[in-house]
């Protein structure tokens, strides 16, 4: 009897409010290289999900996992998640899903205040707090 609420739901809600139609999906490699969450946004919001490429994936996988989950946050690692990120505005992109819960720690809306970007953790605790409240 508890209501579940899957991350992509406030994720794909906040992108359909904001009109768009293709978003990059940034997170841990397993994340980026599944089909499941492009499938699901696909299906339910009508989403394109744009990932990076290969290389790429090794990057953002590896400051997650050797870096932002160590506390560590070198100028280096947000420069290359910049790089990245237009990159994928480049290839068609028109906004950010930050799919892990540690990459806003690493960049933010105010890095590129141009390209919306989509914190799933807030999107998720907030949603939470919202069903919560009206339960």
């Amino acid at each position: 009897n508890i209501p579940l609420l899957h991350i992509a739901e406030p994720t794909g809600k906040a992108i359909q409010e904001k009109g768009l139609k293709n978003v990059a999906l940034l997170g841990t490699k397993a994340t980026m290289s599944s089909p499941y969450l492009p499938e699901l946004f696909s299906a339910r919001y009508g989403l394109v999900i744009t990932v990076p490429t290969e290389k790429q994936q090794d990057l953002i996988d590896g400051v997650i996992f050797g870096e932002i989950s160590y506390g560590q946050f070198t100028e280096a690692s947000r420069k290359a998640y910049l790089e990245i990120i237009d990159d994928l505005v480049a290839r068609g992109a028109q906004g950010v899903i930050l799919g892990c819960t540690e990459i806003p720690l690493l960049v933010s809306q105010a890095d590129r205040p141009e390209i919306p970007m989509f914190d799933t953790l807030r999107l998720h605790a907030k949603a939470a707090a919202m069903m919560a409240a009206h339960e």
